[in-house]
Formats: C-alpha cells, structure tokens, sequence
C-alpha cells in the first residue's frame, strides 16, 4: 500500500475519484492532493508566494542533509520559479535572487516534513515539473528515495498521456511501462510541415476581437493589472518592462529578410514555458543556444530568428537584443511572418525542444536540438547540438517518412489512453467517469497494483 502525494490536481474531475477507488481497493492509503501552486492572495495583488512559506515556523534539522544535496539545483529553481504562477510572471524583477534562495530552503524543509510526516511512499506529478514547487517536491523525493510518477499529456497524442519514472527520461522514456493491455492501431502521418495546433488556432482566433486586441495592448495590461488588485507602482513598473518590450521588438525586427540566401530558421519559445525552465537545460537561455549555433555555422549562412506571436516582455529585456544583435549572422524577423514558408526554404531549423522540431523532420527537413529532453529527439531527422557538428552535412541528409512513422507508433505503445488534464472536452458526468476508469486502468498497470 502507497502513501501518496498527488502534485497538480487541478479540478475534481480525475484525481478525487482516483483516490476513492484506490483506497477502496487497498492500493493507497494516506492521500494528500495539492495544486501545483500552493498559494495564498495577499491583501492586495495576486497570489505570489506558497502557502507553505507563509505558514513556515518550525525548522526539521533532519532535511540538513537533503538541503546540501540540493544546494548546486538552486539555480534551476530560480528558473522554475519564474513559472509559480501566471501571477508571478507578471511580478518578473521584483524578487532577489536571495529572496528566491530563502524560498527555495523553506520548501525543502516543508517537503521532507510533509514526507516524514506522512510516510509518504510515491509522489505523482500530473505533469513534468517547471512550476518551482513540483520541482522542490520531485528533487525532495528523489533525494529521500521515494518513488517517483511523472505524467504528461502529449497533444501529438489525441486523447493519450506519456509518463516516466524519472524526469531526466522524458524523451528517452527508458523507465515508461510498455503499453501491453491494448491494441493500438498503426498510425500514419501525413507527410508536410503544417500541423493543427489547437493552442495556437486558440490564440489567432481571439486575437481577432476587439476585446482581446486590447487586452493584449500594454495599455490594456496595465488597467487590468490595475483592475485586478495590483498595486498602482508596482502596474506602472510592468507597464514600462511591456513598453520597453514592444520598442526593442520594433527597433530590431527585420520586415523582408531574403529567403533566397542558405539559413537556419531558429523560432523562439515562448517564456516562461516548461520547454525551457525543464526541459532546455543550459539553453533555458535561448541567446546562449543562438550564440553556439552561430559557432559552427559558415559564414554565408544566416539564422533567422523569429519571436513567438505570445511572447511579452519576461526574458526580453534590453540586453537580451544586445546580445542577438552582437552575433553577426542573426537576423530577428518578424513575428508575423509564415512559420510554414520558412520551415520549407531553410536548410534546417533549430530548436530548445519546440513542436516546429516535429513540424521539420514530418516534412523532411532536419532539426538540431538544444534541450535535454524532447519527446521526439530519438527520431530520423533530428540531431542532438553539438560543437562537432557539420551543418552541411545535416542540411543534405534525407529523412525517411517511413521511418519517423515508425518511431512514432513505437512511442505510441508507450502512451495510454485518457485525459489526466485538460478536461475541456469531458462534457457529461459520464464523459469524467468514462476518462477516470481508462486512467485508472493505465496506472493500476503503470504502477504494477
């Protein structure tokens, strides 16, 4: 029998009837459910800070240990904590460094409590962790043996979810349970870059209101800001970091860069995203991934980067342009130009972890990879950076379609069926109770119960 912690979970719509009938049938026994961010609201403003560290008032000398363990993953966190939630990203530059480390201390405190306390025997993340809280309680964890379940809905999966045992395995998926309880039929992919992005067909189609339009203005924001309980000095900070944003976008953008010339097309990410918090490692700093890819490049080529069309003012401060602008062979082009047009004329693209990676190889074009951990980085077509390669040769190497069909039905065995977030689709409360038991058969096999 397992004492669990469930990490995000998010709407009553799988995890409470998960929990009953697991206990029910013996398989847990304490169960404790917290929301990725364990937050509370201040007076005025937005919810910033855990719950937990407002709460912290007794110090468990025996998490010594696991902080000094921890010490040198500080950095990482103060990454992940730029994403504690939607709030916070709009609190970006106010908190030091050292009011970050204090954070991060009291949570390792709080998690090892929370365990010891507990007995806790496996904790389960319903995503990878890139939030700061999830990746405290993963580490924590780790660090006192406790088993690890790490969840993922992977929309190039209709309907299905990945998983791993160890976060550093997503995109090798080593330690995923084989899929042997169903019959999953053969999946062909139709050859072509263009794919329907729900979240971006989401994004265009709002964009199209007048409502949204303004609400995505930098006046906008800072009514909102001022609307939903921000305090006036801290909105007008905001405010300039969003002005400042659209002034460097326009001084530095190229409108008609030649797409006739040898290039690499290099999209950014939007920050901060999971995909770089986790999974892109050094190359969270995206300048840093251009400025290595610049190395190996010859002179005549170029590397068009493009901003992503959700992007504000987070890691895009002035000198973040100063740096772009310093490497010779970037040109910073704008954000509305096709994707699709510029995938087809480069002669590869380059990516942290991006979905334009699988966009590439499905049309034959190669991709070289930044991040650590990509779900498709083991197919044909894609190549792992590094300073040895030769942009050449990777340029000329076909992609055989069949093949990177085949890697892909091969990690479809290693998917299950059902929703473990992003309910939208679940209409009827039989539609919640049909995805809760396809959801609790996968772990039950998962899980080995």
């Amino acid at each position: 029998m397992d004492n669990v912690l469930i990490k995000g979970a998010g709407k009553n719509k799988l995890w409470k009837y998960l929990t009953k009938d697991f206990q029910k049938r013996g398989h847990w026994g304490t169960v404790i459910s917290e929301h990725s961010n364990q937050g509370m609201r201040p007076k005025r403003g937005t919810t910033v800070i855990p719950r937990s560290i407002y709460n912290y008032d007794k110090f468990n000398p025996n998490a010594t240990q696991c902080r000094i363990a921890m010490k040198d993953k500080t950095h990482k966190f103060y990454e992940f904590f730029s994403r504690l939630n939607r709030a916070n990203q709009n609190h970006y530059g106010f908190f030091s460094f050292h009011f970050v480390e204090n954070i991060f201390n009291i949570l390792i405190n709080y998690y090892y409590s929370l365990y010891e306390k507990n007995k806790i025997t496996l904790l389960i993340l319903n995503r990878p962790p890139h939030i700061g809280q999830d990746y405290i309680a993963y580490e924590v964890a780790k660090a006192m043996d406790i088993k690890t379940l790490i969840l993922f809905q992977a929309h190039q999966f209709e309907g299905r979810f990945l998983h791993v045992f160890e976060n550093d395995d997503f995109g090798e998926f080593k330690t995923s349970v084989r899929n042997s309880k169903e019959t999953i039929k053969f999946v062909q992919l139709k050859r072509g870059f263009e794919k329907e992005l729900d979240y971006m067909q989401d994004f265009y189609r709002k964009k199209k209101s007048i409502k949204a339009t303004f609400a995505d203005s930098i006046v906008g924001k800072l009514l909102i800001d001022i609307y939903k309980g921000g305090e006036l000095i801290n909105s007008l900070k905001r405010f300039k970091l969003n002005y400042d944003f659209e002034k460097n976008y326009k001084a530095h953008v190229n409108l008609n860069p030649d797409l006739n010339c040898k290039y690499v097309y290099f999209p950014l990410h939007l920050q901060p995203e999971m995909t770089t918090s986790n999974w892109g490692g050094i190359y969270c700093d995206q300048v840093l991934a251009i400025e290595h890819l610049s190395s190996i490049l010859p002179a005549d080529w170029n590397i068009y980067v493009k901003e992503n069309p959700k992007q504000g003012a987070f890691q895009r401060g002035a000198l973040f342009y100063q740096r772009l602008k310093a490497i010779p062979n970037v040109i910073y082009i704008s954000k509305k130009m096709d994707t699709y047009n510029l995938l087809q004329k480069c002669q590869f693209t380059a990516t942290i972890t991006g979905t334009v990676g699988w966009e590439a190889i499905t049309g034959g074009k190669p991709v070289v990879l930044f991040g650590t951990n990509t779900w498709y980085q083991t197919f044909p077509g894609v190549h792992e950076f590094s300073f040895d390669l030769n942009p050449d040769v990777i340029a000329k190497t076909p992609i055989d379609h069949k093949e990177v069909e085949l890697a892909y039905n091969q990690l479809m065995h290693k998917t299950n069926k059902g929703r473990i977030y992003s309910f939208s689709s679940l209409k009827t409360k039989d539609d919640i109770l049909q995805n809760v038991g396809l959801v609790e058969n996968a772990l039950k096999h998962i899980l080995k119960y």
